[in-house]
């Protein structure tokens, strides 16, 4: 993988780790940034996550097969990669960020969308909160400070490739989020905490795709059945 602050020069296949509850709904509607899938308060903002490292994608599907088999006992669930392809030369026509390394921006961009506060939707001049209103790269519409209210993304990026911070321990990043709310560490000291030791950058890296406009741009091109160990080429509703 290559570092590069333009992101058209990133490859165009990628890869998405998730479990076969959600094939269908790709198949159907291809990628949805705001599908119940994605979690809120993630790295940089609600959205579909991606990576062209084949290893990583294949943690990411074990990982989410756990969590959703707890969540979902009753549902017999495999762990699956999604391959897409990514047109990323039309990305440089959108708003978007890259972080080249593990800084001190790259970690308070983490921060600020990990810790971002929900609630309702209201025009930015509404908010009194400073905290929130104050926040860097909000556009002052209403879809943008929506998505901010409601934990989706603080920023206004279409999409978002970079580093990975430590989720070797959810836990552990949890208190380092309480103990920077609580003033208790300084974003330096959080930089140190969240920067992968075994995930070393470019070799593991994510890319977000944060908005429907950004996910025009991204079509599935195959499913791999981990468990069953098989290729499914579906049909998007793009090319039907």
């Amino acid at each position: 993988m290559i570092v590069t602050e333009d992101i058209s020069q990133l490859p165009r296949t990628w890869y998405h780790g998730t479990t076969s509850l959600h094939i269908n709904s790709f198949i159907r509607n291809g990628v949805n940034v705001h599908y119940s899938e994605a979690r809120v308060k993630t790295d940089f903002g609600r959205g579909f996550y991606l990576t062209s490292n084949w290893q990583q994608a294949y943690r990411w599907a074990e990982n989410a097969c756990k969590r959703e088999s707890a969540e979902y006992p009753q549902k017999q669930l495999d762990p699956v990669i999604v391959e897409c392809e990514v047109y990323t030369e039309a990305f440089r026509e959108l708003p978007y960020k890259v972080f080249t390394e593990t800084d001190i921006e790259w970690a308070e961009f983490i921060l600020e969308n990990r810790t971002i506060p929900e609630g309702p939707a209201y025009p930015l001049k509404n908010i009194p909160n400073p905290d929130v209103r104050d926040l860097p790269h909000v556009k002052e519409t209403m879809d943008q400070v929506a998505y901010a209210r409601a934990g989706r993304a603080y920023h206004s990026f279409n999409c978002v490739y970079g580093p990975m911070a430590d989720g070797r321990n959810a836990r552990h990043l949890r208190n380092c989020l309480e103990r920077v709310k609580r003033r208790k560490m300084s974003p330096e000291q959080f930089l140190v905490e969240i920067v992968s030791k075994k995930y070393k950058f470019p070799i593991s890296h994510q890319l977000s795709i944060n908005t429907h406009e950004a996910s025009n741009f991204v079509e599935l091109r195959g499913v791999f059945n981990i468990a069953k160990g098989r290729w499914q080429h579906p049909v998007t509703s793009r090319e039907a």
